[in-house]
């Protein structure tokens, strides 16, 4: 095994505009789903109040104390939980846009290098990159040219 098998990038945004617009896509997506999520919360201790108001039971019943109390506990985890889930889907962005610009950005530089024939060589790009296939098929015509 080589070096190369082993080297550790560190260099996780390759094209930093498609990447960060990739993830903003995806915070984008994750903030309605929150927004959902957080209006569905309270949705449902609305509701539970207005059983209580139904039901004709005082305002300073133990009943709308513990829904008040249940509303700020729920408020904090649903706080702490979006800080979480935004870190994670930053991440997943980056890393998930570092598996789609690494090929196109292997591919431009093979070909910005392509000065004649004798300057084509075949590419690999790595394991989980996306877009094995484009590989191929520049490999492929590689080998047809180089006939």
């Amino acid at each position: 095994m080589n070096k190369k098998e082993f080297s550790v990038r560190t260099k996780y945004l390759i094209n930093p505009s498609f990447q960060i617009t990739f993830i903003i896509y995806f915070l984008i997506i994750g903030v309605i789903a929150l927004m959902i999520f957080y209006s569905s919360n309270l949705y449902f201790f609305k509701t539970l109040a207005s059983e209580g108001i139904q039901l004709e039971l005082p305002s300073d019943h133990v009943y709308f104390e513990l829904l008040a109390s249940q509303k700020h506990l729920m408020n904090k985890i649903f706080m702490i939980t979006s800080a979480i889930f935004f870190i994670l889907i930053s991440l997943l962005g980056i890393f998930i846009s570092h598996r789609i610009a690494g090929p196109i950005y292997k591919m431009t530089k093979t070909l910005n290098s392509f000065q004649g024939v004798d300057d084509l060589r075949e590419i690999q790009f790595r394991k989980r990159d996306f877009f094995k296939e484009l590989a191929d098929s520049f490999n492929a015509l590689v080998v047809k040219i180089k006939r």
